[in-house]
């Protein structure tokens, strides 16, 4: 069983054809997660200027496609056996949701910290297509800033393994 289990902390032992699925979803998670960051701030934009009063009238369309361009990333990184990305845009996603649930919840500081945690992930993917060894804990960081957001579990390194 070791055998077929690629050690989430190196990349020594990628064969070419998982650097070819991971390029490939390095292009496409680029374009995903930027059209989801465009989306919330858009979003964004569209909560502070109605205010509180109007709140209840916002339509999440926006918010659902932004979770939807996570979503999507999140099955990339499947596709390319990257778990810990994954999990990353996993809570990336949940942070989302409870936007979508919650309109009135969505604040500049929450959107910042997706960003960072998709550019920490785009960062991770470069590293590894570029041969270096990079430890999925270096994402920990920005998955505790989002798991925080979430309130359900507590964050655990050892959730991105």
């Amino acid at each position: 069983m070791d055998s077929l289990h690629q050690d989430a902390n190196s990349v020594g032992h990628s064969t070419s054809d998982d650097l070819s699925a991971l390029a490939w979803v390095h292009e496409e998670l680029k374009k995903s997660l930027d059209a989801a960051h465009k989306a919330l701030h858009r979003c964004l934009k569209d909560v502070t200027s109605a205010g509180l009063s109007d709140m209840d009238s916002m339509d999440p369309a926006i918010l659902r496609s932004a979770r939807q361009q996570i979503h999507q990333g999140v099955g990339a990184l499947e596709m390319a056996a990257v778990p810990a990305g994954a999990t990353l845009l996993r809570a990336s996603e949940a942070v989302v949701q409870k936007f979508v649930n919650r309109p009135q919840s969505i604040t500049e500081d929450a959107v910042r910290d997706i960003e960072k945690a998709s550019f920490a992930l785009l960062d991770y993917v470069s590293r590894r297509l570029a041969g270096k060894e990079v430890s999925a804990m270096a994402l920990f960081p920005q998955y505790e800033a989002l798991i925080a957001r979430v309130g359900s579990v507590l964050p655990r390194p050892t959730d991105l393994w």
